[in-house]
């Protein structure tokens, strides 16, 4: 199989085509995801509805007062119109019955959701209680909404701010509801729903790209792995969290508006001197002008935290020294010693140039890249040390996972989903593939083609996890450990060869090579997948990997495997260092 260009980590993420198929290649570095989708905290293409597991912890007595914040409202299809009165929490119904169940594209029966749907009470529009239904996912994007008002006639159904077609009305594809339905109301759109689009708070800029319905914004649900949610003020469309997340001496800055309704939006932050090229206009204290690309995000690893910043969990504002003046008359920084560990870091997360003559990146001394500007700290109007990484000195990694497999115990109608943007796929993804999976794992379309597994490539993002674990090998054992290692993680010898066919040319070619494997659990964070009906059994393995001229230290990762039982999903990947 032919290997895919890589990209720089802000750019689109694309998937080789599935196995026994070339891959196509890019003049562009990109980052490459394939056969699973790379998550984040939203995903993009119109997704109705976000689920994040932000641990935060609520810290109460900030100001109420807003002498510096602005907000711009303006909704993706129409205005919020309707003023309601909000319980301000869900309150949990009954199984209402409204939801029946799922059609797929192919006609079959109404399936059976994974789980029951939810019914919640959230408040009252004048004498009709408001009940929110929470149905199984049918896109990664998360469960699927519906929105209906208790009349004196019956249960209505409230179409703008449901989530999901309904089967027979607007698509070929989605949920049946009840037959007792008495009527559609296709006008109404509640306030409080969905944050303003544009937010400014003490001179910082924030935006709601994507401005859909998002999740409940519960902090003792989300209180899990100690990271901090800030109260920093009440504004009058709700209350402005700034949420932090630790991962090592760094810190993964978001921002999310708890709206009265109890669901929040979640905001990217702007800056005025960054150009829609994501090139910051810059001129540097030599008086040369900037012309590189910089992400805003500064990848930690994987593929970063769209719309978050990153900041260095101790003070550094006497480790840096001015390096240039912004567009905007504000200072950008740079560290006084290369040798600064947080220089350390974002180089060994890269230390190379991307060369677009030969679209490959080539190796740098610290000195080197340290010299192109390669990290840059800019301070914000909250008082907060940015970290800025030039996107033309990094890692150039690139994520790949061509191979989706399906092995139903019968010939099966499979609908299969994944959350991102796709621009290219195998068969062609349309709202997902629809295929008829037989036990051996031959996938036939509605047209009669047949594949081995399925292929997509597009935008998606995810939090890529801490690589703490793993194995070092010398040159001479990467390949039968590889073998092991799968063979422990429960792929069958075809998938295996498939896995080594692929990946087995692209392992480093150094003396030693670390070799850590992502879990099941790791990659449905990583990047959720919606397949109905659900599998019985799911194994996803993902291998991150390390070229290294001497042996490190390393905690042993334990392998585990599960036995296959029923119908069973499979999923390989890996991740990149260098372009080939």
């Amino acid at each position: 199989m032919e290997p895919n260009t890589p990209i720089p980590n802000n750019a689109p993420l694309i998937e080789p085509e599935p196995v026994s198929q070339p891959a196509s290649r890019s003049s562009k570095p990109l980052v490459i995801i394939s056969g699973i989708v790379i998550l984040a905290l939203v995903i993009i293409g119109g997704m109705l509805f976000m689920h994040r597991k932000t641990p935060v912890s609520d810290v109460s007595g900030s100001s109420s007062s807003t002498p510096d914040t602005t907000s711009t409202t303006e909704f993706p299809s129409q205005n919020a119109n309707t003023d309601v009165v909000w319980n301000g929490k869900h309150v949990a119904l009954p199984d209402l019955k409204l939801v029946l169940g799922y059609r797929d594209d192919l006609n079959a029966p109404v399936t059976e959701a994974p789980q029951p749907t939810q019914y919640y009470d959230l408040g009252m529009h004048g004498n009709n209680k408001i009940v929110l239904a929470i149905a199984a996912a049918t896109d990664p994007g998360g469960p699927s909404l519906f929105f209906f008002e208790q009349t004196p006639k019956g249960y209505e159904f409230m179409s703008l701010m449901s989530t999901n077609n309904i089967y027979g009305a607007m698509s070929k594809q989605g949920y049946e509801l009840s037959p007792n339905i008495v009527g559609t109301d296709d006008t109404t759109y509640y306030k409080g729903l969905v944050g303003p689009t544009d937010l400014t708070y003490n001179g910082l800029k924030l935006t709601n790209k994507y401005p859909y319905l998002g999740d409940f914004f519960d902090l003792a649900a989300l209180n899990e792995n100690g990271s901090k949610a800030t109260k920093l003020a009440t504004l009058p469309d709700g209350d402005l969290y700034k949420i932090e997340n630790t991962r090592n001496q760094y810190i993964i800055n978001n921002f999310e508006l708890k709206l009265p309704s109890g669901f929040f939006s979640s905001y990217f932050v702007s800056y005025d001197f960054f150009s829609d090229n994501s090139v910051p206009k810059i001129t540097w204290s030599d008086s040369t002008q900037n012309k590189d690309p910089f992400n805003q995000d500064a990848h930690l690893t994987g593929c970063g935290t769209p719309g978050a910043y990153v900041t260095v969990s101790h003070d550094i504002s006497k480790e840096i020294q001015p390096a240039g003046i912004t567009s905007t008359g504000e200072t950008v920084y740079e560290f006084k010693d290369m040798n600064n560990p947080t220089v350390a870091f974002f180089y060994s997360q890269g230390g190379r140039m991307y060369n677009a003559s030969t679209s490959q990146f080539e190796d740098l001394s610290l000195s080197q890249w340290y010299a192109h500007h390669a990290i840059v700290v800019y301070k914000n109007s909250l008082g907060d040390y940015l970290i800025f990484t030039n996107d033309n000195y990094g890692s150039g990694a690139e994520c790949g996972k061509p191979v989706i497999y399906l092995y139903p115990t019968e010939t099966t109608n499979v609908s299969v989903k994944v959350g991102a943007d796709i621009t290219k796929s195998e068969p062609l993804y349309v709202n997902g593939w629809q295929v008829k999976a037989d036990p051996d794992g031959m996938l036939t379309t509605a047209s009669g083609k047949t594949y081995g597994s399925l292929f997509w490539e597009g935008t998606g993002n995810g939090a890529y996890p801490e690589i703490t674990e793993g194995i070092v090998v010398s040159q001479s054992e990467v390949k039968t450990t590889i073998v092991s290692n799968l063979k422990e993680l429960g792929l069958s010898q075809k998938e295996t060869q498939d896995f080594l066919d692929f990946w087995l040319p692209k392992m480093p070619d150094a003396p030693y090579v670390r070799l850590t494997w992502l879990s099941t659990a790791d990659m449905n964070k990583l990047a959720p997948l919606v397949v109905w009906p659900k599998p019985d059994t799911v194994i996803r393995v993902f291998l991150d990997f390390q070229g290294l001229p001497q042996p490190i230290a390393l905690p042993v990762e334990h392998l585990t495997s599960i036995p296959r039982v029923g119908f069973t999903l499979v999923e390989w990947g890996g991740l990149l260092q260098n372009a080939q």
